[in-house]
């Protein structure tokens, strides 16, 4: 409940301070959570044994390598550097990230089982599809764009969203088989859970708001990604 409330006021001083201010407090505060995250995963991962020491040792590398491709500086560093070579290599460091929370969710399953699942579970799963699947073909005319001005941003750009759909549905069963087994064993992780339903509400948000705005989320950042708007605080 802390954490919520911590989130809920971090959220909203992103988008009460002035537009100069704003801008700064999140491009400082949203990799620094993140690597705040990451560095806690580890943390607790001694705790456990097995699979489940595996899964926060996972989910600390995905949580602080995705903080990396949002630091400003070190993006345009890394961007000087590598010249026409860096859009080859974002999907490189994309696969590499998200193979990491994917591990982390079947490790889960390996401890747990898919085949506990619930009804609702399942009706959680079959709506996380459902909204994976918009948004991949919401942004194709976006990814044929991008294809026709520079073949890497548009793979790039089809990339993310297969995978942000990928991880929606295959993070939802996991967050709810591990609440619904941890409960049944009184042996509960609020780490774990909070991390999860973190991740899951990063993307759904983030899509609403550009199913919502009518644009797509590369002109939607263009714009308003780190700049103290109401997409940093969502």
């Amino acid at each position: 409940m802390l954490g919520v409330v911590a989130g809920l006021v971090v959220a909203a001083v992103a988008v009460g301070l002035p537009p100069d201010a704003g801008g700064w407090y999140a491009k400082i505060l949203q990799p620094g959570l993140l690597i705040a995250g990451g560095l806690l995963a580890w943390w607790v991962a001694p705790m456990y044994r097995g699979d489940m020491r595996r899964v926060f040792l996972l989910l600390g590398a995905f949580l602080i390598l995705y903080s990396l491709v949002i630091i400003e500086p070190l993006v345009d560093a890394t961007r000087d550097g590598l010249g026409g070579n860096f859009l080859r290599g974002l999907p490189a460091d994309q696969i590499l990230i998200y193979c990491l929370l994917f591990i982390a969710c079947r490790s889960v399953l390996k401890v747990i089982g898919l085949t506990r699942l619930h009804a609702f579970g399942w009706a959680m799963v079959t709506a996380a599809a459902l909204l994976g699947a918009s948004i991949v073909v919401y942004g194709i005319p976006a990814v044929q764009d991008a294809l026709d001005a520079r073949v890497e941003m548009g793979i790039l750009y089809l990339l993310i969203r297969i995978f942000d759909a990928l991880v929606l549905t295959l993070l939802i069963p996991v967050v709810a088989l591990y609440l619904q087994n941890a409960r049944a064993k009184y042996q509960e992780s609020a780490t774990f859970a909070f991390i999860g339903v973190g991740v899951i509400a990063s993307l759904i948000l983030a899509y609403l708001y550009e199913l919502a705005k009518g644009s797509t989320l590369t002109e939607i950042a263009g714009t308003e990604f780190q700049a103290g708007s109401l997409l940093d605080a969502m």
